[in-house]
């Protein structure tokens, strides 16, 4: 059965939430430097994927506002991907994606932001942290 996970990143933190459960908000990374936005991008759902596959879910479609990991993550028939991949930290995460989804088949599916339940999250995480200042 295929399980939703909507997913989405800034450069200081990312999201993910598995269909049926609470959402998981991260720093983009543990010793908080921020990260570029394709590549928190990314690593939500690396972290997505991690998750999915120690609570034993088998099958998933990311749903993620950003369209160019999306196309960068969704092969054609003839085995490329729509989107070509230069950054050599964009390839490593896809790599490290491409391990994942051996255990966690996955599709992948691009959403408008407004549609984007791990985005809104994050809007709301980031509003908290303004008012706190």
């Amino acid at each position: 059965m295929l399980t939703k996970i909507y997913t989405d990143g800034s450069q200081t933190q990312i999201c993910f939430i598995i269909e049926g459960r609470k959402p998981v908000v991260r720093p983009v990374k543990p010793d908080g430097e921020k990260a570029t936005v394709n590549e928190a991008e990314y690593l939500a759902v690396v972290h997505a994927l991690q998750e999915a596959k120690n609570q034993g879910i088998t099958e998933v479609g990311v749903f993620s506002d950003s369209e160019l990991m999306v196309k960068q993550m969704t092969m054609k028939p003839d085995g490329k991907s729509k989107y070509q991949t230069k950054n050599v930290r964009l390839q490593q995460l896809q790599q490290l994606l491409g391990g994942l989804m051996v255990h966690v088949k996955t599709t992948f599916n691009w959403l408008p932001r407004e549609q984007n339940l791990a985005g809104k999250v994050l809007e709301q995480e980031e509003r908290k942290k303004r008012r706190k200042q």
